[in-house]
């Protein structure tokens, strides 16, 4: 088994820390019943896709889609392979998850999916703002 190097003490967050990095978790995921593995393995997906629609990678129908072997995933979350295949069925069967399948062999094209109602609002008027 790899050693891994001693982690340096961990320091309490001040007033000086800059901002650090992060993965949304949006908070419609409790409103399905999920385990946290299909939770993270979302939030994961999600930062992914993101990158995907500023790197206009988008289907037929315009929709963003990520390229995500399972076992990156399984490594990136610690997690087992048959852990991460049961987190994706989750997504899928509660209908946040759409795969597609590629070349024999490939990796799945991924399709995330959110409630409508969970899409971020804009401001109805610019007055709004002003008040």
């Amino acid at each position: 088994m790899e050693q891994k190097p001693p982690r340096p003490p961990l320091r309490f967050i001040g007033a000086s820390l800059p901002p650090l990095p992060f993965m949304p978790l949006p908070k419609f995921l409790f409103d399905f019943t999920l385990s946290m593995t299909a939770r993270v393995l979302y939030a994961v997906l999600l930062d992914r896709v993101t990158l995907s629609q500023k790197n206009q990678w988008l289907d037929e129908q315009g929709n963003a889609f990520v390229y995500f072997p399972v076992e990156k995933l399984a490594k990136t979350l610690h997690r087992s392979r048959s852990s991460i295949c049961r987190a994706l069925a989750e997504l899928e069967h509660a209908g946040l998850l759409r795969k597609c399948s590629t070349a024999q062999g490939g990796a799945n094209r991924l399709l995330l999916k959110y409630p409508p109602d969970a899409a971020p609002k804009e401001p109805e008027s610019a007055e709004i703002c002003r008040k």
